[in-house]
């Protein structure tokens, strides 16, 4: 029996910031293995995240990747209010850990699924997760904001771009005024431009299809008095089956980042849902991330919107 409302975390640890010494990413979550416990009563915090990466900015494509919690056998897996748990899928190989049979989720907190990187041909993704009843209660959240491909950075003197297959155009230079693009996957991220000039570059390609389940692309890196400023993450996935009845009062949604300070926002991910039954008078979105600063600091496009299906 586990009971109690403490903190059980398998936290990868935090890179160091980069200066001339290069960059040193954050390590990946580890392992947190519930199998063994027969009656579940805890209503505390859980995570198995990846820690943060070097870099200041935060959602920067340096961050570890969440590791996997395995809950045994047709569990019942209960998030309590103001709680925040969050899982992901280790490696690419695991997916099929979340396979819950018989089992129920219910979110009154929050539940974060992370991706990883290499997953569909490495255009990203995240395990499914598999019930036979689901209910996302009002105030709680199944959610992959800012958990996909990373937004663009300086490296050196240079603003890249975006991460993923759609990430967004960066500023090129640390000169002010070099505006950044919006990261694309369903839809085009929007388009950056030179304050001096106004002379636009596009946002990253769209790709996948309607049914996809990859992660969002990030947005591009834009600058703000000589420095590169970090792009928004794209959106990660949320992959939900349900055999019975998803009761959604909540929020299910796997949205883009906004830029910070003056670069673009990546693009919204991916909403994936089986269900026998989809009822309720809640949210689901996959919305592209803002892009932050204009003027003197350049255009820097918003992310485009990602993917929905039920």
């Amino acid at each position: 029996t586990l009971i109690g409302a403490g903190s059980i975390t398998a936290i990868g640890g935090t890179g160091v910031d980069y200066g001339t010494n290069g960059m040193n990413a954050g390590g990946g979550g580890g392992r947190i293995d519930l199998s063994g416990v027969t009656t579940n009563s805890y209503t505390g915090t859980l995570s198995s995240s990846g820690g943060n990466g070097g870099i200041a900015d935060p959602d920067a494509r340096d961050r570890g990747y969440a590791g996997t919690i395995y809950f045994g056998v047709n569990p019942t897996v209960t998030i309590a209010s103001g709680k925040t748990w969050v899982m992901g899928v280790g490696t690419s190989t695991e997916s099929s850990i979340y396979n819950w049979g018989t089992g129920s989720l219910r979110v009154t907190g929050t539940l974060q699924i992370d991706g990883f990187p290499t997953a569909n041909s490495s255009s990203g993704g995240s395990p499914t997760i598999t019930v036979a009843s689901s209910t996302i209660d009002s105030g709680g959240s199944l959610n992959a904001n800012g958990l996909g491909w990373g937004g663009g950075f300086a490296v050196g003197l240079i603003c890249r771009n975006g991460a993923g297959p759609g990430g967004g155009s960066g500023g090129g230079g640390i000169i002010v005024g070099i505006g950044s693009s919006g990261g694309s996957y369903g839809g085009l991220g929007g388009y950056g431009a030179a304050s001096s000039s106004f002379n636009e570059f596009p946002g990253g390609r769209v790709y996948g299809y309607a049914t996809s389940t990859f992660l969002g692309s990030g947005g591009g890196s834009g600058s703000d008095g000589g420095v590169c400023r970090t792009g928004g993450a794209g959106g990660g996935a949320i992959v939900l089956s349900v055999t019975n009845t998803l009761t959604v009062t909540g929020t299910i949604a796997a949205n883009g980042g906004s830029g910070i300070t003056a670069a673009a926002g990546g693009s919204g991910g991916s909403v994936n849902i089986t269900a026998g039954t989809l009822i309720g008078a809640g949210t689901i979105t996959a919305t592209g991330g803002a892009g932050v600063g204009s003027g003197a600091n350049g255009m820097n496009g918003g992310g485009g919107g990602g993917r929905i299906d039920l």
